[in-house]
């Protein structure tokens, strides 16, 4: 990794975006635990001795500002905070480059910084509470990189499927190596997908999905399509993120949809963002029964099911999540006044199917909607580390869970192509 006193040095190329994210993170702890920098940094800042201050544009789209050793990260330059322009004071005062270089050197920020940073992509599936915390807290400066990251390992993976449903028909001497890559990709690209789901995001995210047609994708798709309840989860986070201006996307990706599985994804989209965004609900109840009218003019292969899916996305809406929990938080690990250590990170809820149905006959995916959006971002994650628990499943089952929803012969949502 990159070391700190880089930070400010010319952008680095989009493939360079995780040692970027790197960097910004060093920067931040740096900034943190450096008692000289902070004070060299204030004194150009004209900051009363000991009082707050800005430091900005990180990333060219954050400011981060320092209160007697805590950092915390804005979108917007803090108000009646004095600030500096941090590349322009880079340029002008020899002295911040070297109290940084110094800073980098002298303190754990760098390791740390990569600890983080390498937790986000494995070999677990997934980080510690804290460790996402503190990650979540930085968000103004990492989320653009953290999406730019997870759509890269969105293209990895297409990439990588055909191979990988060869080899979980095939033997296991060459299914370990080969599961265990993709199921450590598929969770970091949910990690960072989640990183980039606060709804202050939502008009860098409306731009970006507003600038190319949805053909296969979606802000939920590529997480869904995995079929575990856990990336569903996050999956409807990042619905939620993107907001009000996807609606009439999804609505398209709806009315086109073909396979059952799109077609839930769509209506998954949709009801997230209606419970998360409640001026966008009655547009949205209206336009999916609107839809659900004309479902039988349009001759589809597994009607049965896109009627369930619709039926359930209206009967979640309409309850405005309102919805007993009881019977799906048993089925997902999460029953009430249950071990709060665990957070929504269960055995169940990381091997549980969305697109499986409860005993009262709904779909578990809408079922959670509820739970999942009240949920805060950090209690996604365990207290204690995965690889210390017995909530990590095992390669075989994992090659299990792939199975599930990459093959051909599955019910219900088999792979889409």
């Amino acid at each position: 990794m990159t070391r700190v006193d880089t930070i400010a040095l010319p952008e680095m190329p989009p493939s360079d975006g995780v040692f970027l994210m790197g960097e910004l993170v060093a920067f931040a702890l740096a900034l943190g635990a450096d008692r000289n920098l902070r004070s060299l940094l204030s004194e150009r800042a004209h900051a009363s001795d000991g009082g707050s201050f800005a430091v900005g544009q990180i990333a060219k789209q954050a400011w981060l500002q320092v209160d007697a050793g805590r950092v915390t990260a804005h979108r917007q330059k803090p108000d009646a905070v004095p600030a500096i322009d941090l590349n322009e004071i880079l340029t002008s005062d020899p002295r911040v480059k070297e109290a940084l270089r110094v800073a980098g050197s002298n303190s754990a920020a760098n390791i740390n910084a990569e600890h983080l940073i390498s937790a986000l992509f494995g070999p677990n599936e997934l980080l510690t509470r804290e460790e996402f915390a503190f990650l979540y807290g930085l968000s103004p400066m990492l989320e653009q990189l953290a999406y730019g990251s997870a759509a890269a390992i969105t293209a990895s993976l297409d990439l990588a499927r055909p191979h990988l449903l060869a080899v979980i028909h095939g033997h296991p001497p060459y299914r370990e190596a080969t599961v265990s890559w993709y199921w450590r990709r598929i969770h970091a690209m949910a990690h960072l997908t989640l990183l980039a789901s606060d709804q202050q995001a939502r008009p860098w995210l409306a731009d970006m999905a507003s600038g190319f047609v949805w053909n296969n994708w979606t802000p939920t798709f590529p997480l869904l399509r995995e079929r575990t309840v856990w990336l569903a989860a996050c999956a409807a986070r990042s619905a939620v993120a993107f907001g009000e201006p996807v609606v009439e996307k999804y609505l398209r990706s709806l009315a086109k949809a073909r396979h059952p599985l799109k077609a839930l994804d769509a209506l998954f989209g949709l009801t997230a963002i209606g419970l998360g965004c409640p001026a966008a609900t009655v547009e949205i109840l209206a336009e999916i029964r609107s839809l659900k009218e004309h479902l039988s003019d349009r001759e589809l292969e597994e009607a049965r099911l896109f009627e369930l899916a619709y039926s359930d996305a209206i009967w979640t809406l309409e309850s405005r999540g309102n919805i007993r929990q009881s019977e799906v938080l048993d089925l997902v690990g999460l029953r009430e006044g249950g071990n709060a250590r665990r957070g929504l990170a269960t055995r169940e809820a990381l091997r549980s199917d969305p697109a499986s149905f409860t005993d009262s006959g709904h779909f578990i995916g809408f079922a959670i909607l509820p739970t999942v959006l009240t949920t805060e971002p950090e209690r996604f994650y365990p207290i204690q580390a995965v690889f210390r628990s017995r909530k990590r499943p095992e390669i075989r089952n994992a090659a299990e869970l792939l199975r599930r929803a990459w093959s051909p012969d599955v019910s219900v949502t088999s792979t889409v192509h």
